[in-house]
C-alpha cells in the first residue's frame, strides 16, 4: 500500500489503462456471444464502462485519500520535529560564539586544572552541546561537515599548542614556584606570543616594596605587603626571556590557525542560528518514521 500512495500517478495511468481493456474485453465478448444483436455492443460498452468507471474512481478516490491523510501527517510530524530541532541549533549556534570569542581572546581552550590538552568532553561542549546534536547530520549535512572540519582544525591547533608549551617550558628553564607552575607560566607565554592575552604582568606598588596585583592566563590575582622572592624570580624570568626563532615560528602558526578557528566558529554560529529561522525541515530522520 506505501508504493501505491507513494507512485499516484502511476498508479492511476495503469488503472486506467486497466480500465480501458476491461471495457473493451467486456465489449468483445457480448459481440462475439451475440453477433446476431449489434445493438447490444454499445449498450454494454456504456453499462460497463459507468460500472468499471464508478469501482476504479472509488478505488483511486479512497488511495488519494490515504495519501492526503498521509502528507498531513507527515506534515505534522516534521514541523513538530522543526520545533525540536531548532533549540538544538540555537544551542550550537551560542556554543560556536563562544568558542569563537575563546580562540579570539586567549587563542585555545583551557582544560581542567591548568591542563594544555582541551578534554574531549570539553570540545564536545562546543560542538556538540545538545544531546540531540547528532540528529542534525540527517538535516543539515552540509553544515555537519563543515562542523567536523573545525573539529579537526581545534584538535590540530590543540596538539600544536600543547608542543609548543613544552617547548617554552624546555627553553625557559623556570621551575615551579608557590603561585603557580612552570608550565602554567609557559602557557601565559603562548597565548601571548601568539596574540593573545597580556602573558605573565606584575604590578608593583609604588614605594617597590609590595604586589598589588599579579596575572597568568589573564586571572589577576591580589597582591601582598611583601614581594614574594620566588614570585619576583619568576617575573624578572620572564621578562628576560628570548625564545628561539623556532618558537616564535610556532607562536606565529598558532596565532595563524586561531584567527582561522575564530572565523570558522563565527561564520558556523551564524549559519546554524540562519537554519533555526528556515520553515521547513530538511532531509529525514527515524523520528519522521509514519506508522503504517
Amino acid at each position: 500500500m506505501e508504493f501505491v500512495t507513494q507512485h499516484l500517478i502511476w498508479t492511476t495511468a495503469i488503472m486506467t489503462v486497466i480500465a480501458f481493456a476491461v471495457v473493451f474485453l467486456v465489449v468483445w465478448i457480448v459481440h462475439s456471444l451475440f453477433p446476431e444483436a449489434p445493438s447490444r455492443t454499445p449498450t454494454a460498452m456504456a453499462f460497463v464502462s459507468i460500472v468499471v468507471a464508478g469501482i476504479f474512481g472509488v478505488a483511486l478516490n479512497n488511495l488519494f485519500a490515504i495519501r492526503r491523510d498521509r502528507d498531513s501527517r507527515e506534515w505534522n510530524m516534521r514541523q513538530q520535529h522543526l520545533a525540536q530541532v531548532r533549540p538544538v541549533l540555537k544551542s550550537e549556534s551560542e556554543r560556536l560564539a563562544s568558542l569563537a570569542q575563546e580562540m579570539q581572546q586567549r587563542g585555545f581552550l583551557h582544560g581542567e586544572h591548568d591542563a594544555v590538552r582541551t578534554s574531549e568532553s570539553k570540545t564536545s561542549t562546543y560542538l556538540q552541546p545538545d544531546v540531540m546534536s547528532f540528529d542534525l547530520a540527517h538535516h543539515y549535512p552540509d553544515y555537519i561537515a563543515s562542523k567536523k572540519r573545525l573539529a579537526s582544525e581545534l584538535l590540530a591547533h590543540d596538539r600544536t599548542f600543547a608542543e609548543t608549551v613544552a617547548e617554552a617550558v624546555r627553553e625557559m628553564q623556570i621551575h615551579d614556584i608557590s603561585w603557580f607552575s612552570a608550565q602554567n607560566l609557559a602557557i601565559s607565554y603562548v597565548a601571548h606570543c601568539a596574540g593573545r592575552g597580556p602573558g605573565f604582568t606584575v604590578q608593583i606598588a609604588p614605594d617597590g616594596r609590595g604586589v598589588t596585583r599579579f596575572s597568568t592566563l589573564g586571572q589577576t590575582n591580589g597582591g601582598s605587603e611583601q614581594i614574594s622572592p620566588d614570585l619576583l624570580y619568576a617575573y624578572q624570568h620572564y621578562r628576560a626571556f628570548r625564545p628561539t626563532r623556532n618558537l616564535q615560528e610556532a607562536c606565529e602558526s598558532l596565532r595563524k590557525s586561531a584567527d582561522d578557528i575564530d572565523k570558522t566558529a563565527a561564520d558556523l554560529s551564524k549559519e546554524a542560528l540562519l537554519l533555526a529561522q528556515e520553515t521547513a525541515l530538511r532531509g529525514n530522520c527515524r523520528f519522521l518514521r509514519i506508522d503504517h
